[in-house]
């Protein structure tokens, strides 16, 4: 490989490549824990998308008041059990030209410490707005393309609501 050729993206790669990190582990499918059974008629988000946009504001505020920078782009979507960030050019200087010598390695795992640092405070904003408790937060970051997630699932609205009330 020519030194300013990069591997292809494993996102843009045709094939999938093993991931090397220990705290990744693949099941089977079918495999995977039941889900707890949702009320039908739950409706999270207003149409105008209010509360989304609300979620990404606050959290996109406590990146930049902690890491110095924001991305330059965010959009939360949500479904009934699930909230899904995507964070968009949120790498720093030094980062991007880490990822562009050969160094993504290391840029996705400092990334993955600061989104798990910030995890107690941003899973607090993601229960204040919905009013559910989160019960995994869970976070992937790609230096090549610049991408961040931040995943956030909910506890059923009613478990939730039990639980506030009796404390």
């Amino acid at each position: 490989m020519a030194p300013d050729e990069r591997p292809a993206s494993p996102l843009r790669s045709p094939t999938l490549r093993a991931v090397e990190d220990p705290e990744v582990r693949l099941m089977p499918l079918g495999s995977a824990p039941s889900l707890p059974d949702w009320p039908a008629d739950i409706d999270l988000e207003p149409a105008d998308g209010e509360l989304t946009g609300t979620i990404t504001t606050k959290i996109v505020g406590l990146l930049r008041r902690q890491t110095g920078r924001g991305p330059t782009r965010a959009k939360t979507v949500m479904t009934p059990e699930l909230v899904v960030i995507t964070l968009t050019e949120c790498l720093t200087t030094v980062e991007r030209r880490l990822v562009g010598d050969g160094h993504g390695a290391l840029v996705t795992h400092g990334r993955r410490a600061i989104y798990q640092g910030l995890g107690f405070e941003a899973q607090a904003v993601v229960e204040e707005l919905t009013g559910r408790r989160v019960t995994a937060y869970l976070t992937a970051q790609e230096g090549d393309p610049d991408l961040a997630l931040l995943m956030f699932y909910l506890a059923p609205p009613d478990r939730f609501l039990l639980e506030r009330s009796s404390s």
